[in-house]
């Protein structure tokens, strides 16, 4: 933890709308996570990435994750929706429970011109000024890609999956 300086820790089950996941930074202390850790059990820890430049200007204080739904029919895997989901206001967390909002990507990866809050309501604009209908997802085309590819592998488990991608720094 020390040497990626800053992590996020994820309980292993039971993270519904961001239910439990607490930031470490080094500065924080090693004595903090010590104690966390000796507290806690079935955590997930990861170091904190760095988003793409692009998804950052939309709001840079969440990794704003691209939530894309796949659907395996007859054999053939598509896209059903995806969204990205951002934080606002400081939150470091990109749920919709948490604050957040969610915008709709289009196929060629822009953002549709409207961004729902949990509640329904809808803006043209992030509350920290990005207008959604400006905006576009670097290398969409690769996150449908690859959950189209990654889908065939849990067929036997499941035709209907959402997954949460984030797009680091370099694309």
């Amino acid at each position: 933890c020390s040497e990626c300086k800053s992590v996020i820790l994820k309980p292993s089950i039971g993270t519904s709308g961001g239910k439990g996941i607490m930031f470490w930074d080094v500065k924080d202390g090693k004595d903090t996570l010590l104690k966390f850790l000796s507290e806690h059990n079935n955590y997930l820890i990861q170091a904190v990435i760095r988003q793409h430049p692009e998804i950052s200007r939309i709001y840079p204080d969440s990794i704003n994750s691209i939530r894309i739904v796949t659907c395996n029919y007859n054999g053939s895997t598509s896209v059903l929706s995806a969204v990205i989901r951002m934080g606002v206001d400081g939150n470091k967390l990109d749920n919709a429970s948490q604050g957040g909002l969610f915008c709709g990507i289009n196929d060629d990866g822009t953002l549709k011109k409207y961004a729902y809050s949990k509640t329904g309501n809808a803006t043209t604009k992030h509350p920290q000024g990005a207008v959604f209908s400006e905006c576009h997802i670097p290398n969409y085309h690769k996150c449908k890609e690859l959950v189209i590819r990654l889908s065939n592998r849990f067929i036997r488990i499941s035709k209907l999956i959402s997954w949460d991608l984030a797009i680091g720094e370099d694309g």
